[in-house]
Protein backbone atom coordinates (compact mmCIF):
# COMPACT_ATOMS: atom_id res chain seq x y z
CA UNK A 1 0.00 0.00 0.00
CA UNK A 2 0.91 3.62 -0.48
CA UNK A 3 0.07 5.25 2.84
CA UNK A 4 0.06 8.98 3.46
CA UNK A 5 0.36 9.59 7.19
CA UNK A 6 -0.61 12.97 8.64
CA UNK A 7 0.78 13.85 12.05
CA UNK A 8 3.60 15.47 13.98
CA UNK A 9 7.01 13.97 13.25
CA UNK A 10 8.07 15.34 16.65
CA UNK A 11 5.74 12.79 18.31
CA UNK A 12 7.47 9.47 19.04
CA UNK A 13 4.08 7.74 18.91
CA UNK A 14 3.23 9.00 15.42
CA UNK A 15 6.71 8.08 14.22
CA UNK A 16 6.55 4.58 15.69
CA UNK A 17 3.20 3.88 14.04
CA UNK A 18 4.25 5.23 10.65
CA UNK A 19 7.58 3.42 10.84
CA UNK A 20 5.86 0.11 11.62
CA UNK A 21 4.06 0.16 8.27
CA UNK A 22 7.24 1.10 6.44
CA UNK A 23 8.99 -1.86 8.04
CA UNK A 24 6.23 -4.10 6.67
CA UNK A 25 7.04 -3.07 3.13
CA UNK A 26 4.41 -0.40 2.60
CA UNK A 27 5.35 2.89 0.96
CA UNK A 28 4.83 5.46 3.73
CA UNK A 29 5.02 9.24 3.47
CA UNK A 30 4.56 11.31 6.62
CA UNK A 31 3.38 14.90 6.13
CA UNK A 32 4.20 16.74 9.34
CA UNK A 33 3.72 20.31 10.61
CA UNK A 34 6.97 19.92 12.57
CA UNK A 35 10.48 18.65 11.91
CA UNK A 36 11.42 15.20 13.23
CA UNK A 37 13.61 14.94 16.29
CA UNK A 38 17.35 14.77 15.54
CA UNK A 39 17.52 11.16 16.74
CA UNK A 40 15.29 9.87 13.91
CA UNK A 41 17.61 7.51 11.97
CA UNK A 42 18.53 8.36 8.40
CA UNK A 43 17.70 4.77 7.41
CA UNK A 44 14.08 5.20 8.60
CA UNK A 45 11.68 3.23 6.34
CA UNK A 46 9.49 6.23 5.61
CA UNK A 47 9.68 9.58 3.87
CA UNK A 48 9.12 12.56 6.16
CA UNK A 49 8.06 15.91 4.70
CA UNK A 50 7.85 19.10 6.75
CA UNK A 51 7.90 22.84 5.95
CA UNK A 52 11.37 24.39 5.75
CA UNK A 53 11.86 26.92 7.15
CA UNK A 54 8.98 26.99 9.61
CA UNK A 55 7.86 30.57 10.22
CA UNK A 56 6.20 31.81 13.41
CA UNK A 57 3.10 33.95 13.81
CA UNK A 58 0.07 34.37 11.56
CA UNK A 59 2.12 34.25 8.39
CA UNK A 60 3.56 30.95 9.52
CA UNK A 61 0.08 29.50 10.10
CA UNK A 62 -1.08 30.54 6.64
CA UNK A 63 2.12 29.18 5.15
CA UNK A 64 1.61 25.85 6.93
CA UNK A 65 -1.94 25.55 5.59
CA UNK A 66 -0.85 26.28 2.03
CA UNK A 67 2.18 24.00 2.21
CA UNK A 68 0.16 21.11 3.68
CA UNK A 69 -2.57 21.51 1.06
CA UNK A 70 0.05 21.48 -1.69
CA UNK A 71 1.68 18.35 -0.28
CA UNK A 72 -1.65 16.58 -0.02
CA UNK A 73 -2.63 17.38 -3.61
CA UNK A 74 0.64 15.86 -4.78
CA UNK A 75 0.06 12.56 -2.97
CA UNK A 76 -1.34 9.58 -4.83
CA UNK A 77 -1.85 7.37 -1.80
CA UNK A 78 -4.06 4.32 -1.44
CA UNK A 79 -5.05 5.45 2.04
CA UNK A 80 -4.66 8.61 4.15
CA UNK A 81 -4.11 8.07 7.88
CA UNK A 82 -4.36 11.08 10.19
CA UNK A 83 -3.02 10.79 13.73
CA UNK A 84 -4.70 13.41 15.93
CA UNK A 85 -7.94 14.79 14.55
CA UNK A 86 -7.50 18.41 15.65
CA UNK A 87 -4.65 19.28 13.33
CA UNK A 88 -4.31 21.16 10.05
CA UNK A 89 -3.26 18.09 8.07
CA UNK A 90 -6.27 16.10 9.28
CA UNK A 91 -8.67 18.92 8.51
CA UNK A 92 -7.23 19.44 5.05
CA UNK A 93 -7.41 15.74 4.24
CA UNK A 94 -11.16 15.95 4.85
CA UNK A 95 -11.61 19.27 3.05
CA UNK A 96 -9.66 18.04 0.02
CA UNK A 97 -11.60 14.77 0.00
CA UNK A 98 -8.56 12.56 0.40
CA UNK A 99 -10.13 9.11 0.66
CA UNK A 100 -10.16 6.56 2.10
CA UNK A 101 -9.40 8.62 5.19
CA UNK A 102 -8.59 6.96 8.53
CA UNK A 103 -8.38 9.06 11.69
CA UNK A 104 -6.70 7.91 14.89
CA UNK A 105 -7.90 10.04 17.81
CA UNK A 106 -5.67 10.37 20.83
CA UNK A 107 -7.76 12.10 23.47
CA UNK A 108 -6.94 15.77 23.66
CA UNK A 109 -8.05 16.26 20.06
CA UNK A 110 -11.68 15.28 20.77
CA UNK A 111 -12.09 15.81 24.53
CA UNK A 112 -13.08 19.40 23.85
CA UNK A 113 -14.55 20.28 27.23
CA UNK A 114 -11.75 18.63 29.21
CA UNK A 115 -8.72 19.74 27.25
CA UNK A 116 -10.24 22.22 24.87
CA UNK A 117 -8.06 24.95 23.51
CA UNK A 118 -9.91 24.81 20.18
CA UNK A 119 -12.29 27.57 19.21
CA UNK A 120 -15.66 26.99 17.49
CA UNK A 121 -14.10 26.65 14.03
CA UNK A 122 -11.49 24.15 15.20
CA UNK A 123 -14.11 22.05 16.94
CA UNK A 124 -16.35 22.09 13.87
CA UNK A 125 -13.48 21.06 11.59
CA UNK A 126 -12.49 18.27 13.96
CA UNK A 127 -16.04 16.93 14.13
CA UNK A 128 -16.41 17.06 10.35
CA UNK A 129 -13.08 15.31 9.90
CA UNK A 130 -13.94 12.33 12.10
CA UNK A 131 -17.45 12.13 10.63
CA UNK A 132 -15.96 12.13 7.13
CA UNK A 133 -13.47 9.35 7.85
CA UNK A 134 -14.06 5.81 6.63
CA UNK A 135 -12.55 4.52 9.88
CA UNK A 136 -11.86 6.11 13.26
CA UNK A 137 -9.62 4.30 15.74
CA UNK A 138 -9.79 5.08 19.45
CA UNK A 139 -7.58 4.14 22.41
CA UNK A 140 -10.33 3.40 24.92
CA UNK A 141 -14.02 2.66 25.35
CA UNK A 142 -14.49 6.20 26.66
CA UNK A 143 -13.09 7.70 23.45
CA UNK A 144 -15.26 5.33 21.42
CA UNK A 145 -18.30 6.76 23.21
CA UNK A 146 -17.10 10.32 22.57
CA UNK A 147 -16.71 9.65 18.84
CA UNK A 148 -20.12 7.96 18.65
CA UNK A 149 -21.71 11.03 20.30
CA UNK A 150 -20.13 13.22 17.63
CA UNK A 151 -22.12 11.22 15.08
CA UNK A 152 -19.75 8.60 13.69
CA UNK A 153 -21.55 5.25 13.13
CA UNK A 154 -20.23 2.52 15.43
CA UNK A 155 -19.49 0.38 12.36
CA UNK A 156 -16.78 2.89 11.47
CA UNK A 157 -15.18 2.99 14.93
CA UNK A 158 -12.63 0.48 16.16
CA UNK A 159 -10.95 0.49 19.55
CA UNK A 160 -7.22 0.07 18.94
CA UNK A 161 -4.94 1.07 21.77
CA UNK A 162 -1.77 0.70 19.63
CA UNK A 163 0.21 0.04 22.79
CA UNK A 164 3.86 -0.80 23.38
CA UNK A 165 6.62 -2.95 21.97
CA UNK A 166 7.27 -5.49 24.72
CA UNK A 167 10.75 -6.16 23.35
CA UNK A 168 11.63 -2.52 24.09
CA UNK A 169 9.58 -1.73 27.18
CA UNK A 170 10.69 -4.26 29.77
CA UNK A 171 12.50 -4.02 33.07
CA UNK A 172 16.29 -3.77 32.85
CA UNK A 173 18.45 -4.09 35.96
CA UNK A 174 21.38 -2.69 34.00
CA UNK A 175 19.27 0.22 32.77
CA UNK A 176 18.06 0.88 36.31
CA UNK A 177 21.62 1.05 37.64
CA UNK A 178 22.97 3.22 34.83
CA UNK A 179 20.05 5.66 34.97
CA UNK A 180 20.36 6.04 38.73
CA UNK A 181 24.05 6.81 38.24
CA UNK A 182 23.13 9.42 35.61
CA UNK A 183 20.65 10.99 38.03
CA UNK A 184 22.98 10.63 41.03
CA UNK A 185 20.43 8.52 42.92
CA UNK A 186 21.52 5.98 45.51
CA UNK A 187 20.59 2.34 45.01
CA UNK A 188 18.54 2.28 48.21
CA UNK A 189 16.57 5.49 47.55
CA UNK A 190 12.84 5.12 46.88
CA UNK A 191 12.40 6.93 43.55
CA UNK A 192 9.09 8.26 42.21
CA UNK A 193 9.30 9.33 38.56
CA UNK A 194 7.07 11.74 36.63
CA UNK A 195 7.57 11.21 32.86
CA UNK A 196 4.78 13.50 31.63
CA UNK A 197 5.27 16.88 29.95
CA UNK A 198 6.35 19.61 32.33
CA UNK A 199 3.32 21.78 31.63
CA UNK A 200 0.58 23.08 33.96
CA UNK A 201 -2.00 20.66 32.50
CA UNK A 202 -0.09 17.69 33.91
CA UNK A 203 -0.31 18.86 37.55
CA UNK A 204 3.39 18.53 38.31
CA UNK A 205 2.92 21.22 40.96
CA UNK A 206 0.63 18.85 42.89
CA UNK A 207 3.47 16.33 43.04
CA UNK A 208 5.76 18.97 44.52
CA UNK A 209 3.14 19.89 47.12
CA UNK A 210 2.61 16.20 47.90
CA UNK A 211 6.34 15.82 48.48
CA UNK A 212 6.19 18.35 51.28
CA UNK A 213 3.92 15.83 53.06
CA UNK A 214 6.27 12.92 52.35
CA UNK A 215 9.80 14.23 52.87
CA UNK A 216 9.66 14.74 56.65
CA UNK A 217 8.56 11.20 57.46
CA UNK A 218 10.18 9.41 54.50
CA UNK A 219 13.63 11.02 54.12
CA UNK A 220 14.88 8.30 51.77
CA UNK A 221 12.36 9.14 49.06
CA UNK A 222 13.15 11.11 45.92
CA UNK A 223 10.84 12.74 43.37
CA UNK A 224 12.35 12.90 39.87
CA UNK A 225 10.64 15.23 37.38
CA UNK A 226 11.35 14.90 33.67
CA UNK A 227 11.75 18.21 31.84
CA UNK A 228 10.12 16.70 28.74
CA UNK A 229 8.74 19.58 26.62
CA UNK A 230 8.98 21.86 29.65
CA UNK A 231 7.14 25.15 29.71
CA UNK A 232 10.01 27.44 30.86
CA UNK A 233 7.81 29.66 33.04
CA UNK A 234 6.15 26.65 34.68
CA UNK A 235 9.51 24.98 35.28
CA UNK A 236 10.78 28.13 36.97
CA UNK A 237 7.67 28.24 39.14
CA UNK A 238 8.18 24.63 40.16
CA UNK A 239 11.83 25.21 41.04
CA UNK A 240 10.94 28.26 43.14
CA UNK A 241 8.31 26.26 44.99
CA UNK A 242 10.75 23.41 45.64
CA UNK A 243 13.13 25.95 47.17
CA UNK A 244 10.38 27.59 49.25
CA UNK A 245 9.41 24.20 50.68
CA UNK A 246 13.03 23.25 51.37
CA UNK A 247 12.81 20.20 49.10
CA UNK A 248 15.99 20.69 47.05
CA UNK A 249 17.49 17.53 48.53
CA UNK A 250 14.59 15.26 47.56
CA UNK A 251 13.12 16.74 44.34
CA UNK A 252 15.21 16.52 41.22
CA UNK A 253 14.73 17.91 37.71
CA UNK A 254 16.25 15.76 34.94
CA UNK A 255 16.59 16.31 31.18
CA UNK A 256 14.10 14.64 28.87
CA UNK A 257 15.23 11.31 27.46
CA UNK A 258 14.99 10.08 23.90
CA UNK A 259 12.32 7.38 23.34
CA UNK A 260 14.90 4.61 23.06
CA UNK A 261 16.12 5.39 26.61
CA UNK A 262 12.74 5.64 28.32
CA UNK A 263 12.59 1.97 29.34
CA UNK A 264 15.74 2.51 31.40
CA UNK A 265 14.18 5.58 33.01
CA UNK A 266 11.08 3.62 34.00
CA UNK A 267 13.27 0.78 35.28
CA UNK A 268 15.11 3.25 37.54
CA UNK A 269 11.85 4.19 39.26
CA UNK A 270 10.13 2.45 42.15
CA UNK A 271 6.84 4.13 41.21
CA UNK A 272 5.72 6.08 38.13
CA UNK A 273 3.09 8.79 38.62
CA UNK A 274 0.75 10.48 36.14
CA UNK A 275 -2.03 12.81 37.34
CA UNK A 276 -3.39 15.09 34.59
CA UNK A 277 -7.09 15.98 34.86
CA UNK A 278 -7.87 14.33 31.54
CA UNK A 279 -6.35 11.58 29.40
CA UNK A 280 -7.30 9.42 26.43
CA UNK A 281 -5.10 6.56 27.57
CA UNK A 282 -1.58 7.71 28.41
CA UNK A 283 1.18 6.02 26.46
CA UNK A 284 3.68 6.70 29.24
CA UNK A 285 1.56 4.68 31.67
CA UNK A 286 1.41 1.71 29.30
CA UNK A 287 5.19 1.89 28.90
CA UNK A 288 5.82 2.09 32.64
CA UNK A 289 3.49 -0.79 33.39
CA UNK A 290 5.13 -2.92 30.68
CA UNK A 291 8.43 -2.30 32.45
CA UNK A 292 6.92 -3.75 35.62
CA UNK A 293 6.71 -0.44 37.46
CA UNK A 294 3.88 0.31 39.91
CA UNK A 295 1.78 3.27 38.77
CA UNK A 296 -0.20 5.98 40.56
CA UNK A 297 -2.75 7.59 38.27
CA UNK A 298 -5.41 10.28 38.09
CA UNK A 299 -8.69 8.84 39.27
CA UNK A 300 -10.24 8.70 35.82
CA UNK A 301 -12.69 5.77 35.49
CA UNK A 302 -11.92 5.48 31.76
CA UNK A 303 -8.52 4.01 32.71
CA UNK A 304 -10.09 1.20 34.73
CA UNK A 305 -10.76 -0.89 31.59
CA UNK A 306 -7.13 -1.98 31.44
CA UNK A 307 -5.73 -1.02 34.85
CA UNK A 308 -8.28 -2.03 37.47
CA UNK A 309 -8.20 -0.02 40.71
CA UNK A 310 -6.18 -1.61 43.52
CA UNK A 311 -5.64 -4.74 41.41
CA UNK A 312 -3.39 -3.10 38.79
CA UNK A 313 -2.94 0.52 39.86
CA UNK A 314 -3.48 3.03 42.63
CA UNK A 315 -5.66 6.02 41.78
CA UNK A 316 -5.47 9.40 43.50
CA UNK A 317 -7.56 12.55 43.41
CA UNK A 318 -6.16 15.95 42.51
CA UNK A 319 -5.05 16.68 46.02
CA UNK A 320 -1.50 16.63 47.45
CA UNK A 321 -2.63 14.69 50.53
CA UNK A 322 -4.24 11.97 48.38
CA UNK A 323 -1.14 11.69 46.20
CA UNK A 324 1.13 11.54 49.25
CA UNK A 325 -1.05 8.80 50.78
CA UNK A 326 -0.83 6.73 47.58
CA UNK A 327 2.97 7.05 47.49
CA UNK A 328 3.23 6.01 51.16
CA UNK A 329 0.94 3.06 50.50
CA UNK A 330 3.28 1.75 47.80
CA UNK A 331 6.21 2.06 50.22
CA UNK A 332 4.54 0.46 53.24
CA UNK A 333 3.13 -2.56 51.40
CA UNK A 334 5.94 -3.77 49.11
CA UNK A 335 4.47 -7.23 48.48
CA UNK A 336 1.08 -5.76 47.48
CA UNK A 337 2.86 -3.19 45.34
CA UNK A 338 4.83 -5.89 43.50
CA UNK A 339 1.66 -7.88 42.90
CA UNK A 340 -0.14 -4.83 41.49
CA UNK A 341 2.78 -4.13 39.17
CA UNK A 342 2.84 -7.72 37.93
CA UNK A 343 -0.90 -7.70 37.24
CA UNK A 344 -0.63 -4.33 35.46
CA UNK A 345 2.13 -5.69 33.24
CA UNK A 346 0.06 -8.76 32.39
CA UNK A 347 -2.96 -6.58 31.56
CA UNK A 348 -0.94 -4.27 29.31
CA UNK A 349 0.77 -7.10 27.44
CA UNK A 350 -2.58 -8.82 26.90
CA UNK A 351 -4.37 -5.74 25.52
CA UNK A 352 -1.70 -3.38 24.30
CA UNK A 353 0.83 -5.38 22.28
CA UNK A 354 2.02 -2.97 19.57
CA UNK A 355 2.66 -5.48 16.79
CA UNK A 356 -0.68 -7.22 17.34
CA UNK A 357 -2.46 -3.88 17.10
CA UNK A 358 -0.51 -2.92 13.96
CA UNK A 359 -1.74 -6.22 12.49
CA UNK A 360 -5.32 -5.16 13.18
CA UNK A 361 -4.85 -1.71 11.67
CA UNK A 362 -3.11 -3.14 8.62
CA UNK A 363 -6.01 -5.52 8.05
CA UNK A 364 -8.54 -2.68 8.21
CA UNK A 365 -6.51 -0.49 5.87
CA UNK A 366 -6.17 -3.28 3.29
CA UNK A 367 -9.93 -3.89 3.48
CA UNK A 368 -10.62 -0.18 2.89
CA UNK A 369 -8.30 -0.11 -0.11
CA UNK A 370 -9.97 -3.17 -1.63
CA UNK A 371 -13.48 -1.70 -1.27
CA UNK A 372 -12.71 1.93 -2.15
Amino acid sequence: MRICVLGAASSPHVLARARAFGERGHQVTLISPTAPEPHEPESSPLTILWPKPHRAGFAGKIGLVLWTAWMLTRQRADVYHAHYAAEVGSWLAWLLRRQPLVVTVMGGDVLFDEQGSLGPLGRWLTRQTVMGARLVTTKSRHLTEVIARIGVPTTRIEEIIWGIDAAVFRFSAEGRASTRRDWNVADDSFLVFSPRMMMPFYNIDLLVEAWAKIADTEPNTLLVLSEYRADPAYRDTLKRRVKELGLERCVRFVPARTPDRMADAYSAADVVVSIPPSDGFPQAVLEAAACGRPVILSDLPRLYDILAPETCALYAGFDPAAIAAAVKKTMKNPSNTRERAEKAREAVLARADFQANVDRVEGRLLALVRTD
